[in-house]
């Protein structure tokens, strides 16, 4: 009787844990680790009514680039020296 008793409770554990959340999440968002130029950042997600939560990847920051106006300028100025 005792191992019935334990299959049964090992079996309503394993539905609880796998049968998933039916909350309508509403998911808080956290900048983790700050983008650099050359390294991924990363934020989690947190769900305020069940405590679900996940992570993304940021992708790193582009190096700034001049404009086309100040490149051009920064050129023209040079062929005149």
């Amino acid at each position: 009787m005792k191992k019935i008793a334990t299959i049964i409770m090992v079996l309503f554990v394993t539905l609880l844990l796998f049968s998933g959340c039916e909350c309508e999440h509403v998911y808080e968002s956290t900048v983790t680790i700050e983008p650099t130029y050359d390294s991924y950042g990363q934020m989690e997600h947190i769900c305020q009514k069940c405590g679900d939560r996940y992570f993304t990847t940021m992708d790193f920051l582009e190096k700034p680039r001049m404009s086309d106006a100040v490149l051009n300028e920064a050129l023209s100025n040079l062929k005149y020296q």
